[in-house]
C-alpha cells in the first residue's frame, strides 16, 4: 500500500494528504507506517495486547495441534483447544499453526501414498544414528545402523558412544572393501554424517551422497522403520537374559542383526534380507569412470531444474539433488514408483535433460 502512494505522488506532485483522500486511504495510518518502515520497525502491528507463550507451553500446544483429527480443509477440535490456550495465544497465531500443521499432515499423507520400489540390492544404502536403552542397562548407548535399501541387509553396526566422523569413515571404508561399494548412500544432516573424512571417503570411492530432507521423517522411512527393528530385537534380548548388558551389548547387537537378516519377509517376496543380498543375479559393478559419469549427469541435472526454482538457495539445491538421483534411477530401471498403488511409467531412455 505504501508503494501505491509513493508511486501515486511522485507522478502527479500531490502531497501525501491528497492522495490518500483520492484513494480513500487513512492519512494518519500512512504517515504512521511510513515512520516505521523509515525506523526499521514492523510496519503493521498485530492489534490487541501481545501475548507471550511460555516455551513449555508452546511444545504442549504444539503436540495437541497435531494431536487433532486433520481433513482436507478443516480441522476438528479447535474451539476448545483455542479456549484452553486463550491467555498464552492470540486467536490469529492459534489458526495460524493450525493451517501449517493441517497443511503438513496432508503433505505427508500425500507423501506416503508414494512409494519408491528398490529393484536393485547393493545399489543404495542407507545410514542413521540412534540411542538404546533399556531399564537393565547403567547407560545408554549410541547405534550406527548401515543397511541396504533393496535388500533390507543389514550391516553390523557401531555400538557404545556416539561415532565421530573418523570413526564412521573408517567403518563405511571396511564395509565397503569387505561388500563392495554402494553407488549411493542415503544420509541425514547430522554434523558425524557429513563432515570431511567421511566426504572424502565419498568423493575417494566416487559413492554418491543423497542427503534427506531436513526434519522430514517420512523420506527416510525405511531406514526409521530399521531402526526400531534393532532396537526392538534388542529389548528382546535384555529381557530374556540381561546379564552385564553393557559388557556383551556388541555381541547382543550382533545377534539381532543376524537375526532381522535371516528373518522371512513379505515386502522380499518371502525371502529373507540375507537370500536377497547375497543371492540371484550378482550385483552391478561400476568402474570409477562410469561412477564419475552418473555424477556428472545428476549434478548437470540438479543445476538444470535449480535455474528453474524460484529460489536457489542451498535447500533448493538439495531438493534438486534428490530429484535428479531419482530421475536417474527411475531412467536406469533401478527403481519403480507407485502411487495409490499404480506404477509410474519409467522414463524415456531417450531422456534429456537440456
Amino acid at each position: 500500500m505504501l508503494e501505491i502512494v509513493r508511486y501515486v505522488k511522485e507522478k502527479t506532485s500531490l502531497s501525501y494528504h491528497a492522495v490518500c483522500g483520492m484513494l480513500d486511504l487513512s492519512y494518519s495510518n500512512i504517515m504512521r507506517w511510513q515512520v516505521r518502515l523509515e525506523q526499521g520497525r514492523q510496519v503493521i502491528n498485530t492489534p490487541g495486547p501481545s501475548k507471550v507463550l511460555p516455551p513449555v507451553a508452546a511444545a504442549c500446544l504444539d503436540r495437541d495441534i497435531r494431536m487433532l483429527t486433520h481433513g482436507k480443509k478443516r480441522t476438528q477440535g479447535t474451539t476448545d483447544l483455542l479456549r484452553r490456550y486463550a491467555p498464552f495465544v492470540s486467536r490469529r497465531d492459534f489458526y495460524y499453526v493450525v493451517r501449517m500443521a493441517r497443511y503438513e499432515y496432508n503433505a505427508d499423507y500425500r507423501h506416503n501414498l508414494r512409494r519408491i520400489h528398490w529393484q536393485t540390492p547393493g545399489m543404495v544404502w542407507a545410514m542413521d544414528d540412534t540411542e538404546f536403552s533399556h531399564e537393565t542397562m547403567e547407560h545408554k548407548v549410541f547405534l550406527h545402523h548401515l543397511q541396504d535399501v533393496a535388500a533390507r541387509y543389514k550391516f553390523q553396526p557401531i555400538v557404545g558412544d556416539f561415532a565421530c566422523g573418523d570413526e564412521i569413515a573408517a567403518y563405511l571404508a571396511s564395509i565397503g572393501d569387505k561388500y563392495g561399494d554402494p553407488l549411493f548412500i542415503k544420509r541425514d544432516n547430522h554434523s558425524n554424517l557429513n563432515c570431511q573424512a567421511v566426504d572424502e571417503l565419498l568423493d575417494e570411492r566416487l559413492i554418491i551422497p543423497i542427503n534427506n530432507p531436513p526434519y522430514y521423517a517420512p523420506y527416510n522411512g525405511g531406514m526409521e522403520k530399521a531402526q526400531q527393528e534393532l532396537k526392538k530385537a534388542l529389548a528382546v534380548r535384555l529381557d530374556y537374559k540381561a546379564s552385564s548388558p553393557g559388557e556383551h551389548m556388541v555381541s547382543y547387537a550382533e545377534n539381532a542383526i543376524t537375526d532381522l537378516n535371516h528373518m522371512h519377509r513379505p515386502c522380499l517376496n518371502g525371502k529373507t534380507a540375507c537370500q536377497t543380498f547375497f543371492g540371484g543375479k550378482d550385483k552391478i559393478k561400476f568402474t570409477k569412470k562410469e561412477r564419475r559419469a552418473i555424477y556428472d549427469w545428476i549434478l548437470n541435472y540438479a543445476y538444470h531444474i535449480l535455474a528453474k526454482m524460484e529460489r536457489q538457495t542451498q535447500r533448493a539445491f538439495g531438493t534438486a539433488w534428490r530429484i535428479a538421483v531419482e530421475t536417474w534411477l527411475r531412467w536406469k530401471g533401478f527403481i519403480f514408483v507407485s502411487i495409490n498403488g499404480k506404477v509410474l511409467p519409467n522414463l524415456s531412455p531417450n531422456f534429456n535433460h537440456n
